[in-house]
């Protein structure tokens, strides 16, 4: 018994070690993927690595296009760094811009920025123009579809 007990830990001790796993210094220093291949931007077949686009949507939300409205005359607009709300409000009271602030974002390293409704649609290539915007997207209604029954009888 003390035999076959002394063999099952040696079994178990040897299964846990692993048998091939590259280690950082055994191939050089550039990184490898599961099958050894070399990780970076080198061309493949002719053809120059590049990163692919991320879509900034949760999973969940990808297939909902359908179901989606935006809101007319509502937009998200962030800031470049070192322009602030104030700068904003300024910029559209000079322009003599009416909006009504929806939203205002302030964490920074995240969105720093601002939610508004337009009451004149047509000031939006104004407010787009803008130096200190980043980046403007509408405001959009996601309609989330009714999930489908576990089961039916």
């Amino acid at each position: 018994m003390k035999i076959f007990c002394v063999f099952l830990v040696l079994v178990a001790f040897v299964a846990g070690l692993p048998v091939s796993a590259p280690i950082a210094g055994d191939i050089g220093d550039r990184p490898v993927d599961f099958n050894g291949r070399p990780i970076d931007g080198r061309p493949v077949e002719g053809r120059p690595v590049e990163p692919r686009p991320i879509d900034s949507r949760p999973i969940g939300t990808r297939g909902v296009e359908a179901g989606q409205e935006n809101v007319p005359g509502a937009y998200i607009i962030e800031f470049k760094e070192g322009y602030t709300h104030e700068a904003f409000k300024a910029m559209m009271a000079d322009k003599k811009i009416n909006y009504d602030t929806r939203v205002i974002f302030n964490t920074p390293k995240v969105l720093v920025g601002i939610s508004i409704q337009l009451t004149n649609f047509e000031d939006y290539v104004v407010v787009k123009a803008w130096e200190g915007v980043l980046n403007i997207w509408p405001v959009t209604i996601v309609t989330i579809p009714e999930e489908p029954p576990f089961f039916s009888l």
